[in-house]
């Protein structure tokens, strides 16, 4: 259900959405793909635990140091990248559609001229994919992609890049998240934020500094109009 923190009301100039878990539900393709990819090529296993601390909202590279206790080696994460990402999309093909109520909520946007921007950990390979696969690539003019960016979430980086792309100071900005990470990364950008527990428990996304928790843009979208002005 909805978690508010009370009293707080504010306006929303902008909006940046994470993909993976926010446009769409991914968690189970990437689970499988990282599973498979760990036992063949890194030789290790991970536990769903681990999925979501290690894995989850970060970008390759730090992911994989996360899960190897060491720096990987380019040749480690292109291959990652290449390799897992194969399995990941073969996998997700013909199974992925927008959480409910993303149609409506852009189209609410776009009535009123608001802009948005998604700002991924994924490769352009990917984002290119789940955009296609779910109709939205058009949407979604403004991206930012991890070779945009210096830091990877949970550093601020991310976000403040993709204030920067719409043209709207981040405290002006809602961010929608479903990763501990990716949380994180927005509040530390300055901006207010709207976590989906498509992913992560709501007491883990609040506590990583989430205002409020959703279910998807439905139930957001009922929200809103009571925590913003």
């Amino acid at each position: 259900g909805s978690l508010s923190r009370s009293g707080y009301r504010g306006t929303m100039h902008g909006v940046l959405f994470d993909m993976d878990g926010v446009l769409v539900e991914t968690l189970s393709f990437h689970g499988v793909a990282w599973q498979r990819h760990a036992r063949d090529v890194l030789k290790i296993s991970i536990s769903p635990q681990e999925l979501l601390e290690r894995i989850n909202g970060r970008r390759t590279a730090e992911s994989l140091q996360l899960l190897l206790g060491r720096p990987p080696t380019s040749a480690e994460v292109i291959e990652t990248e290449t390799v897992k990402e194969g399995h990941y999309r073969e996998l997700a093909k013909g199974h992925l559609k927008p959480v409910a109520g993303l149609p409506e909520y852009l189209d609410w946007l776009d009535a009123r001229q608001i802009p948005y921007c998604v700002v991924t950990s994924a490769p352009k390979d990917n984002v290119d994919f789940v955009l296609g696969e779910i109709g939205l690539a058009h949407r979604f003019v403004h991206r930012v992609l991890p070779g945009d960016i210096v830091h990877g979430k949970p550093h601020p980086d991310p976000y403040l890049c993709g204030a920067k792309r719409i043209g709207v100071v981040p405290e002006d900005c809602i961010v929608h998240e479903d990763a501990d990470a990716g949380v994180r990364s927005g509040v530390a950008a300055g901006a207010r934020v709207a976590a989906l527990t498509t992913s992560e428990s709501s007491e883990r996304l609040t506590a990583a500094g989430a205002l409020w928790t959703v279910s998807d843009f439905r139930e957001w979208m009922r929200l809103s109009e009571t925590v913003l002005q």
